[in-house]
Protein backbone atom coordinates (compact mmCIF):
# COMPACT_ATOMS: atom_id res chain seq x y z
CA UNK A 1 0.00 0.00 0.00
CA UNK A 2 2.64 2.28 0.79
CA UNK A 3 4.94 1.49 -1.99
CA UNK A 4 2.36 1.81 -4.56
CA UNK A 5 1.15 5.46 -3.05
CA UNK A 6 4.64 6.84 -2.17
CA UNK A 7 6.85 4.93 -5.07
CA UNK A 8 9.87 7.60 -4.65
CA UNK A 9 10.10 7.68 -1.11
CA UNK A 10 10.13 4.07 -1.04
CA UNK A 11 12.80 3.52 -3.58
CA UNK A 12 14.77 6.12 -2.06
CA UNK A 13 13.97 3.97 1.71
CA UNK A 14 15.11 0.72 -0.12
CA UNK A 15 18.48 2.54 -1.72
CA UNK A 16 19.57 4.55 1.20
CA UNK A 17 19.25 0.79 3.06
CA UNK A 18 21.12 -0.82 0.58
CA UNK A 19 24.30 1.67 0.71
CA UNK A 20 24.23 1.71 4.24
CA UNK A 21 23.91 -2.10 4.18
CA UNK A 22 26.50 -2.33 2.07
CA UNK A 23 29.34 0.63 3.18
CA UNK A 24 29.53 -1.01 6.27
CA UNK A 25 29.54 -4.11 5.89
CA UNK A 26 26.52 -5.10 7.80
CA UNK A 27 25.36 -8.57 6.49
CA UNK A 28 21.74 -9.39 4.94
CA UNK A 29 22.25 -7.48 1.26
CA UNK A 30 22.15 -10.87 -0.40
CA UNK A 31 18.36 -10.53 1.03
CA UNK A 32 18.06 -7.24 0.32
CA UNK A 33 18.87 -8.16 -3.51
CA UNK A 34 16.38 -10.60 -3.39
CA UNK A 35 13.93 -8.46 -2.24
CA UNK A 36 14.51 -5.92 -4.73
CA UNK A 37 13.34 -8.19 -7.56
CA UNK A 38 10.33 -9.28 -5.70
CA UNK A 39 9.30 -6.06 -4.67
CA UNK A 40 10.56 -4.04 -7.89
CA UNK A 41 9.97 -6.26 -10.64
CA UNK A 42 13.40 -8.31 -12.24
CA UNK A 43 14.40 -5.71 -14.74
CA UNK A 44 14.23 -2.83 -12.05
CA UNK A 45 15.46 -4.93 -9.14
CA UNK A 46 18.69 -5.87 -11.05
CA UNK A 47 19.29 -2.24 -12.39
CA UNK A 48 18.35 -1.13 -8.45
CA UNK A 49 21.08 -3.53 -7.11
CA UNK A 50 23.76 -3.17 -9.41
CA UNK A 51 23.95 0.55 -9.08
CA UNK A 52 23.28 0.06 -5.06
CA UNK A 53 25.99 -2.40 -4.80
CA UNK A 54 28.34 -0.26 -6.58
CA UNK A 55 27.88 2.75 -4.97
CA UNK A 56 28.16 1.14 -1.38
CA UNK A 57 31.26 -0.75 -2.23
CA UNK A 58 32.75 2.81 -3.61
CA UNK A 59 31.52 4.27 -0.33
CA UNK A 60 32.99 1.70 1.70
CA UNK A 61 36.54 1.74 -0.39
CA UNK A 62 36.56 5.36 0.19
CA UNK A 63 35.57 5.38 3.55
CA UNK A 64 38.50 2.98 4.49
CA UNK A 65 40.73 4.78 2.79
CA UNK A 66 39.77 8.09 4.28
CA UNK A 67 39.58 6.61 8.39
CA UNK A 68 41.60 3.38 7.59
CA UNK A 69 44.94 4.33 6.02
CA UNK A 70 45.62 7.08 8.53
CA UNK A 71 44.39 4.92 11.30
CA UNK A 72 46.76 2.01 10.07
CA UNK A 73 49.69 4.59 9.78
CA UNK A 74 49.56 5.75 13.30
CA UNK A 75 48.76 2.27 15.03
CA UNK A 76 51.00 -0.19 13.10
CA UNK A 77 53.44 1.69 11.40
CA UNK A 78 56.29 -0.77 11.10
CA UNK A 79 54.11 -3.96 10.26
CA UNK A 80 52.71 -1.32 7.21
CA UNK A 81 56.45 -0.92 5.91
CA UNK A 82 57.42 -4.53 6.23
CA UNK A 83 53.67 -5.39 4.20
CA UNK A 84 54.30 -2.49 1.78
CA UNK A 85 57.78 -3.91 0.67
CA UNK A 86 56.81 -7.51 0.63
CA UNK A 87 53.32 -6.74 -1.25
CA UNK A 88 54.48 -7.57 -4.40
CA UNK A 89 55.52 -11.05 -3.71
CA UNK A 90 52.04 -11.77 -1.80
CA UNK A 91 50.07 -10.03 -5.07
CA UNK A 92 52.55 -12.67 -7.48
CA UNK A 93 51.40 -15.76 -5.17
CA UNK A 94 48.02 -15.10 -5.09
CA UNK A 95 48.04 -14.38 -8.79
CA UNK A 96 49.92 -17.77 -9.41
CA UNK A 97 47.42 -19.68 -7.24
CA UNK A 98 44.54 -18.28 -8.84
CA UNK A 99 45.78 -18.92 -12.30
CA UNK A 100 47.03 -22.77 -11.41
CA UNK A 101 43.50 -23.00 -9.66
CA UNK A 102 41.82 -21.76 -12.83
CA UNK A 103 43.78 -23.38 -14.97
CA UNK A 104 42.97 -26.90 -13.18
CA UNK A 105 39.74 -26.53 -13.35
CA UNK A 106 40.05 -26.21 -17.36
CA UNK A 107 42.22 -29.53 -17.35
CA UNK A 108 39.32 -30.85 -15.07
CA UNK A 109 36.31 -29.65 -17.43
CA UNK A 110 38.21 -30.41 -20.71
CA UNK A 111 38.85 -33.99 -19.65
CA UNK A 112 35.02 -34.10 -18.53
CA UNK A 113 34.05 -33.31 -21.28
CA UNK A 114 35.91 -35.48 -23.20
CA UNK A 115 34.94 -38.76 -21.61
CA UNK A 116 30.96 -37.76 -22.01
CA UNK A 117 31.50 -36.99 -25.47
CA UNK A 118 30.89 -33.59 -25.30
Amino acid sequence: MYASNNPAQFILGYCSTYIFMQTFMIPGTIFMSLLAGALFGVVRGILLVVFNATAGASSCFFLSKLIGRPLVTWLWPEKLRFFQAEVCLYILFFFLMCMTTFLNLVVVVNVVFCFLGG
